[in-house]
């Protein structure tokens, strides 16, 4: 199912999610983009500069209507974060990261995604 992306959300907003940030506000600037960070600090920043139009602060209310969910912080986080997030991505969403391995990620998290066949991972 494919579905034309008008909002996407960063899940960590450091070197790699805030260059996607900036990139997507440059060049496709009708696409939302909302980012969540640790830091409330980062995603004050962030805000600031204009790399996200709105900052996430519940998994839960926050992510129900993006498309695609673009996970940025440490490979070790992955597993924690999806776990979080997979329960509340809209149905037929993308999930996807920048990891710089595949094979821990692709194990870390398909088994979470048993429940949600619609998500593209």
């Amino acid at each position: 199912m494919v579905h034309k992306i008008e909002h996407i959300a960063i899940i960590g907003l450091g070197l790699l999610g805030g260059s996607i940030g900036r990139a997507v506000k440059a060049y496709l600037p009708h696409i939302k983009v909302s980012g969540y960070d640790i830091s409330e600090e980062t995603i004050e920043r962030a805000l600031h500069i204009g790399f996200i139009d709105h900052g996430i602060k519940s998994f839960a209310s926050d992510l129900k209507d993006i498309q695609a969910v673009i996970l940025c912080t440490p490979l070790g986080t992955f597993s924690d974060l999806a776990q979080q997030i997979i329960p509340h991505m809209s149905e037929g969403a993308i999930l996807t990261d920048t990891g710089s391995v595949k094979q821990s990620v692709i194990d870390a998290i398909v088994p979470l995604l048993k429940d949600r066949e619609d998500i593209a991972f």
